[in-house]
């Protein structure tokens, strides 16, 4: 499935990467990409929330894993030290 969570990376755009408001890029196993925005974050879990941005409006809720999305991205460890504990 698109909406599974194993099939995104995640491409950080904004000064605070997955900041409370960051704009965000999801991309989609199938190499197509979808706007979104992170609404939360949850560190122990590891999880990332974000809400897609669908015509300039908010919708459909979704938990992404920090942990697997760091994997997917070496390049943000390395400039994101602080998010890997």
């Amino acid at each position: 499935s698109l909406f599974n969570s194993m099939d995104f990376g995640i491409l950080g755009y904004g000064l605070y990467l997955f900041g409370i408001g960051s704009k965000v890029k999801i991309l989609r196993s199938d190499g197509s990409t979808q706007k979104a925005e992170v609404c939360g974050i949850d560190w122990q879990e590891g999880m990332i929330d974000v809400r897609w941005i669908v015509n300039n409006s908010k919708t459909y809720g979704k938990k992404l894993t920090l942990e697997h999305l760091l994997l997917l991205n070496p390049h943000f460890i390395s400039r994101n030290r602080h998010l890997v504990s």
